[in-house]
């Protein structure tokens, strides 16, 4: 019955890890560069949000605009193509990036 007292006191003295004494973020961090899944991940992440916020910039047109015939196949001009309307889908598609983000940041949050 003494030697379970004196494991539990020596139990409760233990030095704090690390881990924690660095802060949630550091350690969230560490994981995720620590596998390669991980990695990849947070590459992938990190060039939607690049997309994202680049949209202006990276689209080839006004993603409402009707630029085209519908319907027409991929080419230079339009990489994905035109819609039903006649719309630059690659446009479309990197204008609702910032949609999409920011509804999983939401859901996420």
């Amino acid at each position: 019955m003494h030697t379970s007292t004196r494991a539990s006191a020596s139990a409760e003295l233990a030095p704090v890890s690390t881990a924690s004494a660095q802060g949630p973020f550091r350690t969230i961090w560490a994981a995720l560069i620590a596998t390669p899944s991980g990695r990849a991940g947070l590459t992938v992440s990190v060039v939607m949000m690049m997309v994202a916020f680049l949209a202006p910039l990276l689209a080839l047109a006004d993603p409402f605009a009707l630029v085209a015939a519908p319907l027409l196949r991929p080419s230079l001009a339009h990489p994905l193509g035109t819609d039903g309307l006649g719309r630059d889908v690659f446009s479309a598609v990197l204008h609702a990036t910032r949609v999409s983000l920011f509804v999983a940041g939401s859901v996420t949050l």
